[in-house]
């Protein structure tokens, strides 16, 4: 089946970044409200005691840490989000049962020729898509709005048929057929 988005809102962008990014957002958030602790710890020059440290301190850093966070990420993904769409605006591939053929990942100009499903780290599906990583920095996302119901439930098969969780597949559980 030949699928074709034309363009991907920023949104959807949005999210599939934040999911294949996730875990370098939340150690950034850690990293900057344990500097707040430790500066507020530091300033205070051991006068706060730790009862300070947990009713004060924490809760406010990490809501300064979040909001940091929150409103450094929305910049950085709007310039990534902008330059995408001047590069390759299009989601496009080809799936079959067993693989998926000249697709090109949004904003990126390289056209993947051929991949298994088994290539791929992770396959599974969310609310707003299905998601495809091949690299913990790129990955096939396709936005379940971006595509007709026929095309939604076909693929919705083929993940639930491939889906696995980044590790081992699920249906040899890390051992060989015999």
């Amino acid at each position: 089946m030949n699928l074709e988005i034309k363009k991907m809102s920023f949104f959807d962008f949005l999210t599939s970044s934040y999911e294949v990014e996730k875990i370098k957002i939340w150690i950034s958030i850690v990293v900057i409200w344990f500097y707040i602790a430790y500066d507020v710890w530091h300033k205070s020059k051991g006068t706060l005691s730790i009862k300070d440290l947990f009713v004060n301190i924490i809760p406010s850093g990490l809501l300064i840490s979040l909001g940091i966070n929150v409103f450094v990420y929305l910049i950085v993904y709007f310039i990534k989000y902008k330059r995408a769409l001047k590069e390759s605006p299009v989601i496009k591939a080809q799936i079959s049962e067993n693989f998926i053929r000249n697709f090109y990942l949004f904003g990126d100009k390289q056209k993947y020729s051929i991949k298994k499903y088994s290539e791929f780290t992770k396959i599974y599906e969310k609310n707003n898509g299905f998601y495809f990583i091949l690299t913990k920095r790129s990955a096939l996302f396709l936005p379940k709005k971006g595509l007709s119901e026929e095309e939604n439930s076909y693929v919705g098969k083929l993940v639930s048929k491939y889906k696995t969780t980044g590790k081992k597949n699920d249906k040899t559980k890390g051992k060989k057929k015999k």
